[in-house]
């Protein structure tokens, strides 16, 4: 009896720590900040959460910190911290319009990750915050404040490239006009084909654009 305890115990173990070894990215327990690897103080805390939550009901951009150890103690950071961040960000569900702040401390590397919405205003910002903002306190060993500064500097710098505050008229005069350049374009590439004798082209396949909104990763 002690030794089928024994056995059993020991498959449980095997499968706990198989089921670990296979997570692909961390668990998000928090909406904003999750600190698996233990280096934001609390006040740092209360105030990335406070303004990444202002951040969010004014923009409509989920932001999200994650600090680890190391990014292989996870399968999708086996390739590295800019795989690990592109498949959290996906698994978080800020694919669409979010930012993730990925920290791997052993490693000393980091990547500010972007959704697609946000890329197009935010990607060559990416690089300054890092380079600029975070990685000088990183240096120091400081990584509360380097993490809240950076969170400021995310906040400050980026927003949803789909919004606008053109006037509702200007929208539909820059569509209208075109809509009429597209006609016009239409029916002088039909006219021009007409005049052509007909060839036979093969497709050519098309390389697939993979990832997300890009960012930029950094190191100390």
């Amino acid at each position: 009896m002690r030794m089928r305890l024994i056995s059993a115990g020991l498959i449980l173990g095997v499968f706990f720590c198989a089921l670990h070894a296979s997570d692909m990215v961390p668990y998000r327990k928090s909406r904003y900040i999750n600190d698996y690897a233990g280096v934001i103080n609390d006040k740092n805390a209360r105030d990335i959460m406070l303004l990444l939550k202002k951040f969010e009901q004014k923009t409509g951009i989920e932001s999200s910190i994650l600090t680890i150890g190391r990014a292989a103690d996870y399968s999708a950071g086996k390739e590295g911290i800019d795989m690990l961040a592109s498949q959290a960000l996906a698994e978080w569900r800020l694919d669409d319009s979010g930012i993730l702040l990925v920290v791997a401390v052993s490693d000393r590397r980091l990547k500010i990750e972007l959704g697609r919405s946000v890329h197009e205003t935010g990607w060559d910002k990416s690089r300054e915050i890092i380079d600029n903002t975070i990685i000088p306190y990183f240096k120091s060993g400081d990584y509360s404040t380097g993490i809240y500064e950076g969170a400021k500097a995310m906040t400050g710098a980026f927003k949803p490239s789909g919004k606008t505050n053109k006037p509702a008229f200007l929208i539909y005069f820059l569509m209208g006009g075109a809509l009429l350049l597209f006609a016009a374009a239409g029916i002088s590439f039909a006219v021009s084909r007409a005049k052509k004798p007909k060839q036979n082209f093969t497709a050519q396949p098309g390389a697939g654009r993979k990832g997300y909104g890009g960012g930029a990763v950094g190191s100390w």
